[in-house]
Parts: C-alpha cells; structure tokens; sequence
C-alpha cells in the first residue's frame, strides 16, 4: 500500500480513468486510511483523547444542576431589566456555553424556557428564537469548553489549551457584552420592560441553593489558567471525579430531606450518573463523525491538489490590488464567504478544520505571517473559527434556527435571517481580532505578551465599535436611524477595527456622540410611542 502526501496531481503517474484524476484504489486508501491527513488524522486523535473528557465533563454538570441553576441566576439579575427576558438568556446562554460547546444543544437546553418568556414580554417568536440562537451559538466562544474545534486548534498551533483560553477570553466577553447590547437596542426598538420582579427567583435564596456548583468549574479553569504544566485530559478528569462524588451527596441529601430515605438518594445519583454518561457519549458520537468525515475532505483536497488550486484563485483575485492591506482584506472577505458556505452543511469543527487547511495557509502567505509563530498565526486561525461559528445561524440552513423555531413556534427560515443579522457583530470582531491581535493579549509576537491591564483602552473602544455597528444594522440607537446616521455609525465602527490612533479614535467616538444627541434632540418632539401587548 502507497502512502501519498501533499503533492500535486500531475506528480503521480497512475492508471487515467474517467472517474477521478488518476489515482488507484491503493493510493487513496492510503491517503485516507493510513495517512495523518486522512479520516484517523489529528483532528479525531484529538477528539478521543481530550475532547471526549470535556463533553463528558459538560454532560455531568449539566445533569447535576448547573445549567438550570445558571439559568435561574441570570433571571434573577437581568430579568427586571429593560428587555430583561433577552439579557437573562443571553447571560444563561454564555454560562452555558462555558459547559457545552454545542450550539444546537444549548439551544433545545435553554430555549424551552427562554424563548417562552421572551415572547410572553413582547418579543416577536422569530426575535426571541434568534436571541436564543446567537447567544446559544456564541457559547462556543466561551472558554474553557470552546467545543472540539479549540482543542484541535492548540494541537494545529501547537501551543498549550491553556495560552488558546487565556487568548480567546477577552473576544468572548467582547461578543456576549455587545449581544447585550443587542438586546437592549431591541428592547428600545419595541418598547419593551423588564418582568416584574415577583416573577423572578430572588436572587440570594438562588446563589445559596446552588452555590456549590462553582466549585468543580472553578477547579477546573482555575487550574488549567494558573499552572502552565496543568494536563487538560487529566484536570478533566479529576474534575468528572469531583461532580460523581458530588452528585450522590446532592442527591443523597436531597432523598434525605424529603423523607424518600438515603438509600433512594444514591439510587438517583446513579441514574443520573447513567443518564449524564450516556448524554456524553451520544454527544461525542457527532463529534466524532464530524472529525473522521472532514478528514476524509481533508485527504481528498490534498491528494487531488483542490488546494493549491483554491490557493492560486483566491490569491489571482488578491493580486487584483496593488495595496498590501486591500490584498488581506480580499482574502479574508473570500474566506469569510468560504467559510459561511461551508458551514450550511458541516459542524463548526468540521468547518474549521477544512479551513486550517485550506484558507489559513493563504491568509498567512499573502499576509506575510510566519507559520512557525503560533502569536502571528493565532488571528487567523481565531477568524475562520469565528466564521465558522457563525454557519449555525446563517440560513438556509441554520440548524441551531431550526431547533428555535421548533420551540417558538415561528418560521425558521426569517429566525435564521434575524439570527445572522444578530451574529454581524461577531463577523466585525473577527476583524477586529485579525487586525488588532492585542485584543488576544498578543504582543511582540508573544501569546500572553500584553499585560491585561494595558489591553483595557483597546477592549473599550472595540466595544463601543461593536455597539455602533450593531445599532447600524439594527437601523436604530435611540430612535430609528436615518441613512446619513446609519452611515456615520458605520464609519465610527470601521474606523475602531483597527485603532492605530488615538485622533481617529476619538474621531470615532464623536461621530457616534454625535448621531446620539441627534436622534435623543429628535425624539424629545416626538410622543411616547405605546407599550406592547405582551404575547
């Protein structure tokens, strides 16, 4: 049997026939079966070996209470807020997400109460199934989970899980604070109030009653942020360990306090354990495939050249400009639409996977980034992961839309296009991350280079970009934005992608100020608009 590596096809002399382009049935079995670019590659070894453990970890906590707890916690801070059903499940959500690296599960986890609640506050179904899918789908930003696709990319990078989590951190709070802001702008759009606060879970009883969950998350990223020798696989484990021992004193306690007997308690604990371990499993079982069939993508691109030949298209339309930072800026705008494309029909790690092989290899090239430089080469391996993420809610096929609108009841095709609508923030920061890699705490071609405290003025004004841009595409900040005023926040929000200067900057920023005091001058002559009738 051959082993065939990254070569062009016109290197391999084989038998031609009118099927492919002239390899035997030896040659791609070897590609695919025997080859590290194949279906046993890095990424499935990955998935076995560390992943598997993180959403076994995600699967327990869940069952032992954590999702549902978090969930209670964010309404009770959030929920009597303007709008507050909508931040409350965004908050939930990244909670979540910090668990579950699914955007689908976190959806059909969350949504059932969520999306009902938004609806009944005024939110249209469509709108609330949309929330729900943009901050359901961000979850996997989150660290220190960030689905399978994370893990893969360390051992792409070959870098530590703990520097990738460290650097994903700041981008991940940047895209959740500014879906806040989403949602607040929705909220002013429609008029809305929060819930009344007897509909709520008093927040001190909610802490107390599930505060302890806490202590295995804290564990666990405490030690993978701290020790820089920390094992990923083993702190996973160990963490697994602490939540078993966990869930039968929850549940013993419990059957005690009930009166069902101690006995009937550890029962429980075992089912649970049961229903947690086989949720894991099931869960790893499309991870898995996923891996081993974007291997099989992978090794055909490979063997057959696909790659060189997208490599030589996206760089001939590249070429077309003469300005090396409109070069990049075609690339990753034609990266952007591969990625979106790719992701209608394949998971978020499959998607990056394809990705790092083919588009990250030409945005390093034509960028001039050093590929032996996991500081340089992180960016862009961050903006097909962003783009990838951003497949689950882009129609017309959007899975994570199809499990809102199953719940909402609304169409799931304009849930999709809300959603994406939703997620153009999350297209804007992998811009801003690609350009302005201090916002990965990347300095002097170093990850971890930056101190935090020296990144705070690049994180406030890639923020307060975020807000301007969504409250472009939204058509609306205080009121209703005219054209000239959608214009102005767009340049504002551009200008922050890469803030070279503190005179455009503030530049920015005023134009930004500017378009507030106009429209809060405008709607001062007009009447109140009325209140919604809640669904």
């Amino acid at each position: 049997m051959t082993e065939v590596t990254s070569v062009r096809p016109s290197s391999i002399k084989a038998i031609q026939t009118p099927f492919h382009g002239g390899y035997t049935w030896p040659q791609l079995m070897g590609q695919l079966a025997t080859n590290t670019e194949g279906i046993f590659g890095t990424a499935l070894g990955v998935s076995a070996q560390i992943v598997f453990l993180f959403v076994l970890f995600g699967a327990v906590f869940d069952k032992l209470g954590a999702g549902d707890w978090f969930m209670r916690v964010a309404q009770s801070i959030l929920g009597s807020f303007r709008g507050g059903a909508a931040k409350a499940s965004i908050l939930s959500s990244g909670l979540n997400g910090i668990i579950s690296g699914s955007a689908v599960s976190n959806v059909v986890t969350g949504g059932n109460i969520t999306i009902g609640t938004m609806i009944r506050t005024g939110y249209s179904r469509e709108k609330a199934g949309a929330i729900e899918v943009a901050s359901s789908s961000n979850g996997q930003l989150m660290p220190p989970v960030m689905g399978a696709a994370a893990f893969i990319m360390a051992q792409n990078l070959n870098i530590e899980y703990r520097s990738l989590i460290l650097a994903a951190a700041i981008p991940a709070f940047l895209c959740y604070a500014a879906l806040l802001a989403v949602a607040h702008i929705e909220a002013l759009k429609l008029n809305l109030r929060g819930l009344p606060r007897s509909e709520l879970p008093p927040l001190k009883r909610t802490v107390l009653e599930g505060w302890y969950y806490i202590l295995p998350l804290g564990y666990l990223i405490g030690i993978l942020t701290v020790n820089p020798e920390a094992n990923p696989e083993r702190i996973a484990l160990n963490t697994i360990l602490i939540m078993m021992v966990m869930m039968f004193v929850q549940e013993g306690f419990f059957a005690n306090r009930d009166g069902r007997g101690l006995g009937q308690g550890l029962k429980d604990g075992a089912r649970k354990l049961i229903e947690a371990f086989e949720s894991g499993a099931r869960s790893m079982v499309g991870i898995a495939i996923a891996t081993a069939a974007a291997g099989i993508i992978v090794g055909i691109v490979t063997i057959t050249g696909l790659g060189f030949g997208l490599a030589d298209v996206v760089e001939s339309v590249a070429n077309l400009f003469q300005m090396p930072f409109l070069k990049v800026l075609a690339v990753l705008v034609m990266g952007q639409l591969i990625a979106l494309i790719l992701g209608m029909g394949l998971p978020t790690t499959a998607n990056y996977i394809l990705m790092s092989a083919l588009i990250v290899p030409i945005i390093a090239r034509v960028a001039g980034l050093d590929t032996s430089n996991p500081a340089q080469m992180l960016p862009a391996h961050m903006f097909v992961f962003y783009f990838g993420i951003m497949a689950d809610s882009t129609p017309p096929v959007a899975l994570a839309a199809f499990a809102a609108a199953a719940i909402s009841g609304g169409d799931p095709v304009k849930t999709g296009v809300q959603a994406f609508q939703y997620e153009l923030r999350t297209a804007l920061l992998a811009y801003m991350m690609f350009f302005n890699p201090q916002l990965l705490l990347i300095a002097h071609d170093r990850l971890g280079g930056l101190p935090l405290a020296e990144a705070i003025p690049m994180i406030l004004f890639a923020f307060i970009g975020l807000v301007a841009f969504s409250a472009a595409t939204l058509r609306f900040l205080h009121r209703k934005t005219n054209p000239v005023q959608m214009l102005m926040l767009l340049v504002a929000a551009f200008v922050l992608i890469i803030p070279t200067h503190i005179a455009y900057n503030l530049g920015a920023l005023a134009l930004i100020a500017a378009v507030y005091f106009w429209q809060k001058a405008g709607s001062r002559r007009e009447p109140p608009a009325p209140l919604p009738t809640a669904a």
